[in-house]
């Protein structure tokens, strides 16, 4: 047999070829933060195309879905009971959605006056009520955005 064979490693021949190999190749050369569990090998969807519906399906899985933004995505990991890792997503974040978030995950862990101060900072009236319809809020509220 001659010729040269063809391994993954070799360089595609055509611009077609490179954006076959993926859509970000050759655009993206600078560091991209990804929220922490993340699946990448999924679909991004509107806020990556999800819906109310599609985030909490999404549930089921073991990883959120992928594009979603950290306090979105402390919230799927605060309904998934991980407050930790959804804290964690929130607390270096400075955007009212996050501060949000960050409010709501305090209350979840009964710290009233902590969750108070974040409710101040993202400029929310503190939530008194249930906290699945507080989840059910702030999720639809970010979808919304998204």
């Amino acid at each position: 047999m001659s010729g040269k064979q063809s391994g993954k490693h070799d360089k595609p021949s055509s611009r077609a070829a490179v954006s076959n190999r993926h859509s970000l190749y050759g655009w993206m050369k600078s560091t991209v933060t990804i929220a922490p569990g993340v699946d990448l090998t999924e679909f991004a969807g509107p806020q990556c195309g999800l819906d109310r519906e599609s985030f909490q399906e999404s549930l089921s899985h073991e990883v959120p879905p992928r594009g979603t933004d950290p306090p979105l995505a402390a919230l799927w990991w605060a309904k998934k009971g991980d407050w930790d890792k959804a804290h964690r997503l929130v607390m270096d974040e400075t955007s009212r959605e996050a501060a949000w978030v960050h409010a709501y995950i305090h209350r979840v862990e009964g710290d009233l006056g902590n969750a108070h101060y974040w409710y101040r900072q993202a400029r929310h009236q503190p939530a008194e009520g249930d906290l699945d319809a507080e989840w059910d809020a702030v999720v639809t509220t970010l979808l919304d955005k998204g």
